[in-house]
């Protein structure tokens, strides 16, 4: 008799799939009628008033890698899409070097698909469609896959169009402008355009991606257009507030703080009631102190807290009756299979894994060291511990955490918890 290789580790727990996913909520998932969306009200309803009270609009969404940024966008694009107002679920997404131009042309491509999934929607009542098809003829020379686009309760579904890399900037403006107007019918109807992958520009491409939005702000300004700029966590004063000309254009800055516990212990509760097996009773993978201790180890990180617990219910050999696991247990699980991906992955290697065990032994996951404490467990001399402090805190296995005076403090990476197994 063969086993399938094939295996649902979450069905002895009642649940149909993984409750700890760690992928943004899509514009379906994050709505109010049986939505997996919980916190964030008052960030959402402050978004929907800079939109609902303008013909145009910019804000900033900024926050820390894995709070939610992109989820909490979701919400806001099924609001809109509840209302009849236009989204597009894929953002238009800024990279390294990027020029006015090609930002216009995936500008463009979201414009024309928004259009197809509208035509689609309406039976192409608007009368438009000349407008529309020339664009398309003119937009030629690359194909690309287009934007997913969500107009009402409908979503859109991809298709390719080509664009035209040799169309001036004037030409361009001129394009969106009446795409943008055709759209939101002279800005009657919203039209959200979601920006987002800011975070990845790094601190040598900041001032260029300045550049890029000053040579946009004009693009910003089209009656109609509602834009959301989505990134790290100082993407206004970092990119945004630099040159004069930008600092004015965006009223809102919407900083996300990371969810507290009682927000994270209802989310995973709203995904343990949309995941339920019918008939079957759900048992809770982790038991609840241990997911309170493990999102405050993570510090916020809602994306690598989720992966821990996903990592750990996989793993997880039951040969009884399944029960919730407790902290210990999935520090057994996962101290091994953490400690191995950090030197897999060259940011940390076995000699400096050595010097963290020895730095972190007697201590507890939410300890502070400081270069001192590295000297005297490792008993070498100062510069060699500043050495060594150095190459732990520019791998970011050591995050510093406050200061007094000339003292600094910093407390261990959550994942290098994980792989050192501190309690």
């Amino acid at each position: 008799m063969t086993h399938s290789l094939i295996s649902n580790p979450w069905t002895p727990y009642g649940l149909a799939s993984d409750p700890y996913f760690q992928e943004p909520l899509t514009p379906s998932d994050a709505g109010e009628e049986g939505g997996l969306f919980v916190g964030r009200t008052d960030e959402v309803r402050d978004l929907g008033r800079n939109i609902g009270g303008s013909l145009v609009s910019r804000a900033i969404v900024q926050g820390p890698p894995g709070v939610g940024k992109t989820t909490i966008l979701n919400r806001l694009k099924a609001s809109l899409a509840t209302d009849g107002h236009l989204t597009h679920d894929e953002p238009i997404r800024v990279v390294a070097g990027m020029a006015v131009e090609r930002f216009c042309v995936e500008l463009l491509h979201c414009l024309i698909n928004v259009h197809r999934t509208t035509e689609a929607v309406t039976g192409g009542a608007r009368g438009d469609a000349e407008f529309w098809s020339s664009l398309a003829r003119r937009v030629q020379g690359e194909d690309s896959v287009g934007w997913q686009a969500q107009v009402g309760p409908v979503g859109g579904g991809r298709s390719r169009v080509r664009v035209a890399p040799e169309l001036g900037e004037r030409s361009l403006h001129q394009e969106v402008t009446a795409a943008i107007e055709r759209l939101s019918e002279g800005g009657t109807r919203k039209l959200l355009l979601h920006v987002d992958n800011v975070e990845n520009v790094t601190a040598a491409d900041q001032a260029q991606a300045t550049a890029l939005f000053l040579g946009l702000r004009d693009f910003f300004m089209i009656r109609g257009g509602h834009w959301v700029f989505v990134g790290a966590d100082d993407l206004a004063g970092k990119v945004f507030d630099p040159h004069p000309q930008l600092r004015g254009i965006v009223p809102v800055v919407q900083r996300l703080r990371p969810l507290d516990e009682n927000t994270v212990a209802q989310l995973l509760g709203k995904r343990y009631a949309h995941l339920e097996v019918p008939r079957a009773k759900v048992v809770p993978p982790v038991e609840p102190d241990a997911v309170k201790s493990l999102y405050r180890r993570h510090h916020g990180d809602l994306r690598n807290f989720l992966r821990l617990m996903s990592q750990a219910g996989q793993r997880r050999i039951l040969a009884n009756a399944p029960a919730s696991m407790q902290i210990g247990e999935i520090l057994g699980l996962m101290s091994g299979p953490y400690a191995d991906e950090l030197q897999r992955s060259g940011r940390i290697g076995e000699a400096r894994l050595r010097h963290l065990r020895a730095l972190a032994k007697g201590r507890t996951a939410d300890a502070e060291v400081r270069q001192i404490d590295l000297q005297k467990a490792l008993g070498v001399a100062k510069s060699s511990a500043k050495d060594i402090w150095d190459d732990l805190v520019a791998a970011g296995a050591l995050i510093p955490s406050r200061a007094e005076g000339l003292s600094r403090w910093h407390r261990f990476a959550a994942e290098i918890t994980i792989a050192l197994g501190l309690p």
